[in-house]
């Protein structure tokens, strides 16, 4: 195995694309559609994550449930500090930063959809 490309429904693609692109810094690879459902391809350095509508009737929204139980990505990057100071205050913040089990400093923030971004790096 060489890697994995997490795929999420979510209930706005543009919204979701935009958000992850002016937020986080994704960039577009490309957007492709197939019967009713579209598929939008990001990239931020070595991550790659596809977003896709949901088809027809179905809706997405992660939000109203049980933490445990949701979708949960963890992130690891090299300025956790800066990705925090330059985008709190403009998304929900779910934990906020601090030291974390393993010698982590972490947050974690949550988009529109409810799914959960924890961003961690090793204690400096």
């Amino acid at each position: 195995m060489s890697g994995l490309i997490p795929s999420f429904p979510v209930a706005d693609i543009n919204r979701a694309v935009e958000f992850y692109q002016q937020v986080l810094g994704f960039e577009l690879v490309r957007i492709t559609g197939k019967d009713d459902v579209t598929r939008a391809f990001l990239r931020a350095g070595a991550l790659r994550i596809i977003l896709r509508s949901v088809a027809g009737e179905s809706t997405v929204d992660y939000r109203h449930v049980n933490f445990e139980d949701r979708i949960m990505l963890h992130i690891p990057i090299e300025d956790v500090r800066g990705l925090h100071k330059r985008i709190k205050g403009t998304v929900p913040m779910v934990r906020d930063l601090e030291p974390r089990l393993f010698g982590l400093f972490e947050f974690t923030i949550e988009d529109m959809d409810g799914i959960l971004l924890t961003f961690s790096e090793l204690k400096s």
